[in-house]
């Protein structure tokens, strides 16, 4: 009798210890809601808030959702400036890459990444865009894999832009306002 009391006590102490673990897992997992980072002063007024972005290429606005991972300039070589922003909120994969450059003597058409976008009509169209100056080019990428990449190229005299955004399909809609937030407030600098 004393050893079965034994082990209906151990039984239920590992059991209370099984639960206890789990509970302290379970509330350590990162919340399935997400809070929105824009600013509502009137009701129907959706504009994002932002942080400043400053480089010696161009000043902008970006969503406070994204956080600025590298950014590196070299004024002296064809590349003045490369950034890389991510998702502030881990769940999502959303990233923004922007290159100023210097344009060849070919012009836009030899820079790298526009000429391949402008090679391969099976894995990239050309999207109008309305919001862009008048020499930007803007590509979507062609794909069934649930993901969303659009990527803008923008000449501006002896230089160039190339903005690119990228996250999942369903994220389309957040990455579309970033974008055009940051594009509505972009500014040339020098």
């Amino acid at each position: 009798m004393k050893k079965r009391t034994t082990i209906i006590t151990a039984a239920g102490s590992v059991s209370i210890l099984v639960l206890a673990i789990g509970f302290y897992r379970w509330t350590m997992q990162p919340s399935l809601a997400t809070v929105s980072s824009n600013n509502i002063g009137v009701l129907g007024d959706k504009t994002p808030a932002t942080q400043q972005l400053s480089t010696v290429a161009f000043t902008a606005d970006l969503t406070t959702d994204m956080t600025v991972r590298s950014q590196t300039s070299d004024t002296a070589k064809s590349i003045i400036v490369q950034l890389l922003a991510h998702s502030s909120n881990l769940k999502y994969s959303d990233q923004l890459a922007i290159t100023v450059g210097t344009i060849p003597a070919g012009g836009l058409s030899e820079v790298t990444d526009y000429k391949y976008r402008t090679s391969n009509p099976q894995l990239y169209k050309v999207t109008p865009r309305t919001d862009l100056a008048p020499a930007a080019v803007s590509f979507t990428r062609v794909n069934d894999d649930g993901s969303h990449e659009q990527t803008i190229f923008w000449p501006d005299g002896q230089r160039y832009a190339a903005i690119s955004v990228t996250g999942t399909f369903n994220r389309q809609t957040s990455l579309e306002t970033m974008l055009y937030t940051l594009l509505q407030s972009w500014q040339w600098t020098n």
